[in-house]
């Protein structure tokens, strides 16, 4: 049993030895629940932030990966000796900062 579910059932036993009205009771069960709710989402928000910040940091090579993989003939870069380095340099970059970026934020 829950730290929360044990505290509940205290408050539920105090209640029922003072005999207050099912008002309040109800009020201060609503009041524990809503609290052990608020418990059980905590964890849920973070991973909701996690799943986005990898999605995000693993977006940006796919994005330039996938424009070089197009093919294209008039790309300047192209015809540069160090275009693809350069691409690799870019997309290292581009996810090293999103990756500190969300570590800061606590995000990760």
């Amino acid at each position: 049993m829950t730290t929360a579910g044990k505290r509940l059932g205290r408050i539920d036993r105090a209640n029922l030895r003072h005999g207050e009205s099912p008002g309040k009771m109800q009020s201060l069960s609503s009041g524990c629940l809503s609290e052990l709710s608020a418990q059980v989402s905590a964890p849920r928000t973070t991973t909701s932030r996690r799943s986005p910040s990898w999605a995000a940091i693993l977006f940006a090579p796919t994005l330039v990966g996938t424009i070089y993989g197009m093919n294209f003939d008039h790309m300047p870069e192209l015809h540069w000796a160090l275009g693809y380095p350069f691409a690799i340099f870019l997309m290292a970059v581009v996810c090293t900062s999103l990756y500190v970026i969300f570590k800061r934020r606590d995000w990760l």
